[in-house]
């Protein structure tokens, strides 16, 4: 009985240890001192495998985990390419709960740590909008940094990358409409008055938050990180919406990176459309995959056939850009309508080219009227 009992005492204590040091795996919400914070483990859905992010500060922050004497170690790195040691978190997971302490390699106060395992009543939103369901589900960690509601108004920056709301609203056209800005990534969208624009604006916010999370990843907390998004609401109808945003970004690296955002969408269902649902420039192949653009070789191929039509009509509105030998000229300049952006204005199809860093100064935007592209359409929601 003695020999059982013993047996069965360390079977006992080597589960009970097993359960103690286990890893911290998935998503998980909680405080560290009375700060609110959102983290997670072993994903490939964030920017660290690690991290967690303070909801009041809005900036994620590595970690990374390891076991020492039966307990979890989290230990905190600064921002690239430094990536010095700064804080640690000790603790231990017991049913879906950990618990221990946050200690600063400068020392200090010992912080609380309290952290659960995030549940769907965790996940209930502020946000009732079924567009929102599969990255709730997909990448809670993300979405849970949105815990306040938008604020009404458009954020405009000015010279010095600072910025200030203002209460904006306006028509086009018959169409009466205003701004909602997400607060922490500052990032501002249209809003169209009238219930026929309800899936509208459901996508629009949808997109918003897709964006903003872009900006909360960038850590434009850095001082020398910015993202700047300049929206504008360029045509609505009856039948299309289309929103473009020129967008400044710089997030690390050798340069930074301009572009632009753009939005056409149908009324009546709020979906987002390619310009192969409004146009047919040339056949596209079968299994081609217009939004992962996969197979890519099928693409490509595809790309490179609607590129050479898109010339023609783009050169024969606007001959001097072939003029252009340092822009257009060379193999570059012959790349840069494959991949473009688009978005419809009351005057025609914008098309943006495509340059790569080194040469964004040579993106260019033309207009080519609808009369011109009347033989291409294959929508009736086209003027």
């Amino acid at each position: 009985m003695k020999l059982l009992s013993l047996v069965l005492t360390l079977i006992g204590t080597a589960l009970l240890s097993q359960a103690l040091s286990a890893k911290l795996e998935g998503t998980f919400i909680g405080t560290i001192g009375t700060s609110p914070v959102v983290s997670v483990f072993g994903t490939r859905d964030a920017l660290f495998e690690h991290s967690y992010y303070y909801r009041k500060f809005g900036q994620d922050i590595e970690l990374e985990q390891t076991e020492q004497n039966g307990k979890i170690v989290l230990t905190e790195y600064g921002a690239f390419p430094e990536r010095l040691k700064r804080a640690t978190l000790t603790g231990r997971l017991e049913s879906g709960k950990f618990s221990g302490t946050y200690t600063l390699m400068a020392g200090g106060k010992a912080l609380p740590v309290n952290l659960k395992r995030v549940s769907s009543v965790d996940l209930t939103s502020r946000f009732n909008n079924p567009q929102l369901e599969d990255w709730k589900k997909n990448n809670p960690y993300t979405f849970l940094k949105f815990d306040r509601p938008l604020e009404s108004g458009l954020f405009v920056r000015n010279s010095s990358g600072t910025g200030k709301m203002r209460a904006v609203k306006g028509k086009l056209g018959n169409w009466a409409y205003s701004w909602l800005t997400e607060p922490k990534s500052k990032i501002s969208l249209p809003r169209l008055e009238g219930t026929q624009f309800n899936r509208v604006n459901l996508t629009l916010e949808a997109h918003q938050l897709e964006v903003a999370a872009q900006v909360l990843e960038c850590n434009v907390s850095e001082p020398t990180n910015s993202f700047e998004y300049t929206p504008k609401l360029i045509l609505t109808n009856t039948k299309l919406v289309s929103v473009h945003a020129a967008v400044y970004l710089y997030c690390g690296g050798a340069h930074p990176t301009s572009y632009s955002d753009f939005l056409t969408l149908e009324v009546e269902s709020g979906k987002r459309l390619e310009l192969e649902d409004l146009y047919r420039f040339v056949p596209i192949p079968l299994g081609v995959n217009l939004q992962t653009l996969e197979p890519f070789e099928k693409w490509e191929t595809y790309a490179s056939a609607r590129e050479k039509v898109l010339e023609k009509l783009i050169y024969a509105q606007r001959p001097d850009l072939k003029k252009n030998s340092e822009c257009y000229g060379n193999e570059t300049g012959l790349e840069a309508w494959k991949s473009l952006s688009w978005w419809l204005s009351p005057q025609g199809l914008v098309l943006e080219s495509n340059f790569p860093h080194v040469a964004a100064a040579c993106t260019e935007a033309v207009t080519l009227p609808y009369s011109v592209l009347e033989r291409y359409k294959v929508s009736k929601l086209l003027p």
